[in-house]
Formats: C-alpha cells, sequence, structure tokens
C-alpha cells in the first residue's frame, strides 16, 4: 500500500475547535467591552510551551483559555457497514473555454470516483475551561452549554464527493471544577471540563478516472437506395422522401408543458426555466432536424400503462419553446358514449335557439358544465314546472330588510340595511351572516374582475374576494351620496345613486367622480352589448359607450324606472305602476303592458326568460322578450327590491329579510354530463352519466385491476371525448373533464425522437 495522509483527524480537530472559537466574557458592563476567550490545542508541543511560559516553571499561564484535546479515540464496529464495498459516481464538468476563460455551456470531461467504504470511530474530545475567578466561568459555560442540546453538526470539508465530511458533536458529560473544598489560596486557576463524543470515519483516498465519450453521435439515419442517394447524403446530411430513423431519448431530470401548439421545458419542478431546447439537443450529441424530429407524450411512466401515446411533429425551436404539430391519428379514441359533442356549454346561460346555439335537432350532443334546467329551452327529464314559475321561500340568516342580491360561480350573495351581508352555496337554500364592518345601509352588489363590490348608504363602498371577508374602500374626494346600484364592464366598476352621482373605478379601489346630466337618483345600471345604460326617477333613460359621456332615450314614460336587465339579444327595464320598456340596442324604446297594478322593483334574465318583481311580492315572467307577461303565485306579500338567477335558481330578496326562490329542476342533465337530443321523444336525454363513470375500481382497497374484478367488480376506464368547435381532446378522470394532452408532462412522460 502506498504512503498516503490527508490529515482526517487534524481537519476534525480543527472543526471541533472552531465551535469554542468566538466566546467572550464581559469585561467593564458600562463601557461595553468585552473580551474574546482564545482556543489551544490542549496537547502543546515544548517549545509552544516554553513561550507561553516565558522560559520560567514560575510563570501561571493567563486566564480564561480554552483547551481542547482528544482523549480517547475507539473503533466503532456497530457503525461499520460493507467494508469491502466500492461506491461509483459519475461526474460531469463544463467544457472550458481557454480562449474567454470561462466555462461554456457545454459537456466537457466526465470522470469517475470509486470511494471505499471509510472505517467508523468514536472519537472523544475533552475541554478544559480555565478561569481565575467564578465570573468568567458563569459566562463561559452559559454560552457553551445552551449550544449543545444535545448535539450540533460539523462540516470537516467542502467536498461534495467526501462521504465523511459529516458529523456530529454531543455533550456527554460536565466537570464544575478541579479544585477540592474548601479552596486555598493557592489555587489560582479553576478549570472545569467538558467531554464530548464524535463518530468520525476515516478512509483510503478515491481513485478517480477520467471517462472516454463518443463526441458526436450521428442521428440522420435514411435508408440511401442507389449511389447517387449516398452521394446527397454525404453532401447535404438527408435524402428527400426517404424513411427516417431516430435518436430517442429522454430525460430524468426535465418537464415539458404542451398548451396549444406550444411545447415548453421547465425544470425538474415544473417551473420556467432560463435552459433551451438547443442546450438539451447538444447534451445528446444530436440535430434537431424541423419536420422531422418528434415528441411523443404518454400519460404514465410505463408505455404498455399509457392510456394514449400521442405523436407531434416538431419545428421552430425558440430558446425554451417547440412548435408541435399533433398527428391526429395518434390522439386517443372516444368511447361509444363519449363521443365527439357538439359543444361545451353552461345550459344555464346558452340553450338551444338562443343565438348563440342551433335550433335542437336530432343527434345534437352537449357537455354540460351545470345542471340541465327544468323548461321550453331543455325538455326532458323527470322534472315538472318550469324555472320562473314556482316559487318557495327560505329562511334568511337575517332579520332586516334585503335589498340586492347577486350570483357568481355558484353562490348567492344578498345585501341590506344596517349593513347586513349573507351568502349561500348552491341554490339559496341555506344562508350564512357575514361580518361587513359597516352599519350603513347596503343598496347594490355584483362581482366583477375577480371580486364581489357592494355599495350602500354615504357613499359606503365594500371589495371582497370571497364574500367572507370585506374590505371598505374611499369614495372620491368628499363624495357623501346615497349609491344605489353597481355593476362591473368594459374593464371598470360603474356605481350610480342619489343626486345623479356616478363614479367608476378599474379596480374597486380607487375611484373617479363622473358628472351627469341629472340630478335625480339613479336605480340602476348594467353593462350590455357594449354599452352602459342608467334608469332614473322620473321614467329617463341614458346611454353611453365610456361611462364619461351620456346620452338621453326617449323612454315615452314619465313613471320611475327601479331596474335593468338584458337576455336573448334584448333589454328589459321595469318600474312602478306597471312601467315596462324593451328594446334591443337600448336607443329605441317600447312600451310593454303587464296588466299587473303592482309596481316592479327589480328585472333579471335567467333560463330563457324574464323575471320582475316587486310591490307586495308580485313575481311576473315572460318568455318572449318582454312583450307579454304572465303572473305567477307569490310566497311573499312583502316588496321584493333585488333579484337575480344563477345555476338554473332565480332568487329574490325582499322586506323584513324575505328571501324567495324558484329553482324546479329534472333529471336530464347534472354537471360534466354529455346530453343528446332525441327527436323521437322531443326531448334532451343523457349519455354519459358523469355521476357514475368511475375510473379504477369502485372499491377503493383494490387499486390493481386484477383484483378489483377477482373481487367481482369492474374496472372503470378513463373516457375521452372531443369538442367538434376546436377539435380539443377532454380527459373524463372520474371527477371532472380535463384537458387530454394539454398538460405537464414530468420526466419520463415523454420522449424525443431526433
Amino acid at each position: 500500500m502506498d504512503f498516503f495522509y490527508d490529515k482526517q483527524t487534524r481537519r476534525y480537530l480543527q472543526q471541533f475547535m472552531r465551535l469554542f472559537a468566538n466566546f467572550q466574557i464581559e469585561i467593564d458592563r458600562a463601557t461595553e467591552t468585552y473580551r474574546t476567550v482564545p482556543v489551544r490545542y490542549g496537547d502543546a508541543n515544548r517549545m509552544a510551551m516554553h513561550v507561553l511560559k516565558q522560559n520560567s516553571e514560575n510563570v501561571v499561564n493567563s486566564a480564561p483559555f480554552i483547551s481542547c484535546w482528544i482523549q480517547a479515540l475507539e473503533i466503532s464496529p456497530d457503525a461499520r457497514r460493507a467494508p469491502m464495498e466500492i461506491d461509483k459516481v459519475q461526474v460531469f464538468e463544463k467544457k472550458f473555454n481557454y480562449t474567454t476563460n470561462e466555462y461554456d455551456n457545454e459537456l466537457g470531461n466526465t470522470y469517475q470516483i470509486e470511494r471505499h467504504m471509510p472505517v467508523p470511530y468514536n472519537l472523544t474530545m475533552q475541554v478544559d475551561i480555565w478561569t481565575s475567578n467564578s465570573d468568567q466561568k458563569f459566562q463561559l459555560l452559559e454560552q457553551i452549554l445552551t449550544l449543545y442540546n444535545p448535539a450540533v453538526d460539523i462540516n470537516s470539508t467542502d467536498n461534495p464527493f467526501d462521504w465523511t465530511r459529516l458529523s456530529i458533536v454531543e455533550l456527554t458529560g460536565v466537570q464544575w471544577t478541579n479544585r477540592s473544598i474548601p479552596t486555598g489560596v493557592e489555587d489560582m486557576i479553576d478549570i472545569a471540563t467538558l467531554t464530548f463524543k464524535m463518530p468520525i470515519h476515516l478512509t483510503v483516498p478515491a481513485r478517480v478516472t477520467k471517462q472516454k465519450l463518443i463526441h458526436q453521435i450521428i442521428s440522420s439515419v435514411v435508408t440511401a437506395k442507389s449511389t447517387a442517394e449516398m452521394e446527397q447524403f454525404r453532401n447535404d446530411g438527408s435524402i428527400p422522401g426517404a424513411d427516417s430513423s431516430y435518436m430517442v431519448t429522454t430525460f430524468g431530470d426535465r418537464v415539458v408543458n404542451f398548451t396549444g401548439t406550444l411545447l415548453t421545458l421547465l425544470d425538474k419542478d415544473g417551473s420556467p426555466t432560463t435552459d433551451t431546447w438547443e442546450d438539451l439537443f447538444k447534451e445528446r450529441g444530436a440535430d434537431f432536424r424541423t419536420g422531422v424530429s418528434q415528441i411523443k407524450l404518454m400519460d404514465a411512466l410505463v408505455e404498455s400503462e399509457s392510456n394514449f401515446q400521442v405523436y407531434g411533429t416538431l419545428s421552430d425551436p425558440t430558446g425554451s419553446q417547440l412548435t408541435a404539430t399533433i398527428d391526429t391519428d395518434t390522439l386517443p379514441t372516444n368511447s361509444a358514449e363519449t363521443a365527439t359533442v357538439d359543444a361545451i356549454i353552461d345550459p344555464t346561460v346558452a340553450y338551444p335557439g338562443d343565438g348563440t346555439l342551433p335550433a335542437a335537432a336530432d343527434g345534437q350532443r352537449y357537455l354540460v358544465l351545470n345542471e340541465v334546467p327544468v323548461g321550453t329551452p331543455w325538455p326532458g327529464g323527470t322534472g315538472t314546472g318550469t324555472v320562473g314559475v314556482e316559487w318557495a321561500s327560505e329562511t334568511s340568516a337575517t332579520s332586516t330588510h334585503l335589498n340586492d342580491v347577486a350570483h357568481y360561480n355558484g353562490l348567492f350573495v344578498s345585501v341590506g340595511m344596517t349593513g347586513k351581508i349573507q351568502s349561500s352555496p348552491g341554490h339559496g337554500e341555506a344562508w350564512t351572516e357575514r361580518t361587513s364592518g359597516t352599519t350603513e345601509a347596503i343598496y347594490g352588489i355584483t362581482y366583477g374582475n375577480d371580486q364581489w363590490i357592494a355599495v350602500g348608504n354615504n357613499a359606503t363602498i365594500l371589495t371582497s374576494p370571497d364574500a367572507i371577508t370585506w374590505t371598505p374602500q374611499t369614495p372620491p374626494n368628499a363624495f357623501t351620496n346615497q349609491l344605489r346600484a353597481v355593476t362591473w364592464g368594459n374593464n371598470q366598476y360603474v356605481v350610480v345613486g342619489a343626486g345623479g352621482a356616478l363614479i367608476t373605478s378599474p379596480d374597486g379601489i380607487t375611484w373617479t367622480e363622473q358628472s351627469t346630466p341629472i340630478t335625480v337618483t339613479i336605480f340602476d345600471v348594467i353593462y350590455a352589448n357594449s354599452l352602459y345604460i342608467f334608469v332614473t326617477w322620473n321614467g329617463k333613460i341614458y346611454t353611453s359607450p365610456d361611462a364619461v359621456t351620456w346620452t338621453e332615450r326617449t323612454s315615452g314614460t314619465t313613471e320611475h324606472l327601479r331596474g335593468i336587465a338584458y337576455g336573448n339579444n334584448t333589454f328589459v327595464v321595469t318600474g312602478v305602476n306597471d312601467a315596462i320598456l324593451t328594446s334591443t340596442d337600448g336607443i329605441t324604446w317600447f312600451s310593454r303592458n303587464s296588466g299587473i297594478t303592482d309596481g316592479f322593483y327589480e328585472v333579471t334574465f335567467g333560463n330563457g326568460v324574464f323575471v320582475t318583481a316587486g310591490t307586495n311580492g308580485v313575481i311576473a315572467t315572460s318568455s318572449n322578450n318582454g312583450v307579454s307577461w304572465t303572473q305567477q303565485t307569490s310566497p311573499t306579500v312583502k316588496h321584493i327590491y333585488g333579484l337575480t338567477f344563477g345555476g338554473h335558481t332565480f332568487i329574490g330578496v325582499a322586506h323584513n329579510a324575505h328571501i324567495v326562490s324558484s329553482d324546479v329542476h329534472g333529471t336530464h342533465g347534472n354537471k360534466y354530463d354529455i346530453i343528446q337530443y332525441s327527436q323521437t321523444g322531443s326531448e334532451w336525454i343523457i349519455d354519459f352519466d358523469s355521476s357514475t363513470a368511475y375510473v379504477g375500481c369502485p372499491q377503493s382497497e383494490h387499486t390493481v385491476k386484477s383484483t378489483c374484478e377477482a373481487a367481482g367488480h369492474t374496472w372503470g376506464t378513463i373516457k375521452f371525448t372531443q369538442n367538434a368547435q376546436d377539435s380539443k381532446k377532454w380527459k373524463w378522470n372520474g371527477i371532472e373533464w380535463i384537458s387530454a394532452i394539454e398538460a405537464n408532462y414530468p420526466s419520463g412522460y415523454w420522449r424525443l425522437y431526433l
């Protein structure tokens, strides 16, 4: 065995002594003077001791100081592991450019490190703390003893390939003093002794070998059928029309994202990276071939277990992005019950023949994102009645008058007097009061730009991201008008109120007061069909493209107008004394008559019908865009001030905290179902029932197909469908429909064919 000495024990000792190198004692508290206590190796050689004692036996070492020395070194058989094992590590370095004296982003030399299993020992260290008085000892020991609870880590080297570099230092014993009691005057120095144990490993040198690599891989492999084609390949590197072969490669530390036609390179955590596709191509020593190189995307790590293997031809590498043209023949196949759908829709917003969808025809198929309402637009199912016709009372969480209600994403929120706010998920059946932070009356609420916004008396403005936590906002200048209604449209909020008040904001925080040509109360405002419209006291209607410049329109009435709604390409305005107006453009208005003497406070649109409500709980509906109206049976005699529609539910809020709802629905389509129109029965039927379409085993304890089927269950497979509108594939994962191939693909779930 050749001589070697790597100073391993010395490094452990040096790191150990550094643990005690910066402790201080206090010299003068008034001047904040401190002294750092020196640390020495206790096993000093003869020359060093003569220097410290000034060549005299009558000199005592100055105190305080700390000395460290090795008390024992013992073999640790319990820590011994596979003594003959040799561990091999591959190391890659960047290529060094001697012209620029910098490393390039290319692969340089490669090495193999062979490390022998180290030998374990237990090193026992003794630390003597020399002090001349008790106060010095107390100061030092308090600092040291609180540090070890019970141990600290040390690192003997910064070499990342040295697997012996880490250790721990554990305090195992304390001897408070070396003096006997009582202490005589001859003992000038007091020594406290601390004992530490430290597991260490000693090893022989590792062997480092430089690897020899293939510097270039020719991946353009084609079949040459003649001497001329072979000559062309030598000159151009390709043969037009020849069959191609590929170098297939994958990357164990890269994620890719596929969206639209873009394939984006990400880091191993799925975060953006500064690496480029060119970097990866160079890593593999292969050339990218536009229009020839391909990507394969899978939804499993093992190809045989994947539900799909989609191929795409690659082009236009730009930084971390490539363009991938998907081979449609490799897209996953739809199952029978999830055949291609005509569109993906919300049936509570769109319906056959509404202008966005064609009239119902045999074989039409839709994937629905909400429960399908019962009614004229969606015949079928076992439900009875029509939404907007049958009404019921709900229980409020507050006891004050309720002034307005709004809906967004499955949540109803109502506002009322004395700052009351309450919310209800689903169909408005269970309400929870929320803390608004104000006692002012709140008259209007809406949702837009990712937040709820409520307005009320004394220019009260509240915003909330979730309808639970509300934040007050500051109105412009010394604005104190009563605010009655709010809407969001064209990237701004518009709020209206008493005295012709109108303010706008892009974010609900910074507000600007706008001028209007009137001084009477503006009761309602809407943005629809690229137009702002507000209605007022004394029958006034004004329109604006920007909420700044307003133009009066002829309404044909002087009755007070209280509400406005838009649906089915029609504006409807309602007011007191049976005032009803309709318009297709917001400019030219026509008077309608319901024959109902009670006045109307609010109007809304949903499920293909307009609903208005008002004095003494009156409710009326129109299925022909406001031309004629039918009074419905109301469950309340209280004035209904606010109306909205959401999901498949109408909600009205009223005087004395009354709440009314209309929510009659059937069984011909739930959320995520695929429905199909049958001409024979003139109805919509469920073709794919999401409530029964599980993936995997219905018994969760069986995670393997064979054990699931052996237990008598049917293994549920992933389903695919396609949207005919954009040809996008969707996948049913047992819970919801998600994009089939537009997703992040972890390492191993994709392959490059270069």
